[in-house]
């Protein structure tokens, strides 16, 4: 069974004050680095070492708004791996307003390509699931890693949930909930996964779970 989180809201109260977002501090290494693999993991087709995801609620003008941060880091070990991670889908039915999309490759010798504008290509319905870009990398190869920061406004709901397993083994895994100090929301971590920790510092609400690994499906 898939390792997932489901979200419910508690509380619901409007108001508006002066705000600093978290996900506009999510920046990418300006030197990035290969990362070294454990000797289990080097057989793997792939490896996610960095999995961050989070979604941070706030209100602007009695609105309510969401936004939704994925960070990622795939190191590529083979052929099946690069044949897997040299281009990038985003479904794109969820996003209300893109913010922010960088993508690249870091090769085995550090060389860092950057996505070209003409290598995205927008398709209003791919294979029946609705809008995608699709997203073709150059400089990536084996033993090297690409990096995924995407960032999007989306329609908050009452209930949501976050599956943090596929079928690539993952490092370093993060899934965090920010909200105004108003906002409460019951999460429950299921099929192993800690639950989340909660703080209320700094005038807002804040659940994170971290774990070091997750296994594939």
């Amino acid at each position: 069974m898939k390792a997932l989180i489901t979200l419910l809201i508690c509380v619901f109260t409007s108001v508006t004050f002066a705000q600093q977002f978290e996900w506009q501090k999510i920046v990418t290494d300006s030197f990035p680095k290969i990362h070294a693999l454990r000797v289990d993991q080097q057989n793997k087709s792939a490896v996610y070492v960095l999995d961050y995801r989070s979604s941070e609620f706030y209100y602007s003008f009695d609105e309510y708004h969401a936004v939704y941060v994925h960070h990622y880091i795939v190191h590529v070990n083979n052929a099946e791996g690069l044949d897997e991670f040299n281009k990038v889908y985003i479904p794109m039915s969820n996003v209300k307003n893109l913010l922010r999309l960088k993508i690249r490759a870091i090769s085995s010798a550090g060389v860092v390509s950057n996505l070209k504008d003409e290598n995205i290509k927008d398709i209003d319905n791919y294979d029946g699931s609705g809008p995608y870009k699709i997203c073709a990398l150059d400089g990536l190869d084996k033993g090297g890693e690409m990096e995924v920061l995407l960032i999007y406004e989306y329609e908050p709901g009452y209930s949501d949930n976050e599956i943090l397993q596929n079928d690539i083994d993952k490092m370093n895994v993060t899934f965090s909930i920010t909200a105004p100090s108003n906002i409460f929301y019951s999460c429950k971590a299921y099929n192993g996964l800690p639950q989340m920790k909660f703080d209320s510092s700094n005038h807002k609400n804040h659940w994170q779970l971290f774990v070091d690994s997750i296994l594939a499906l």
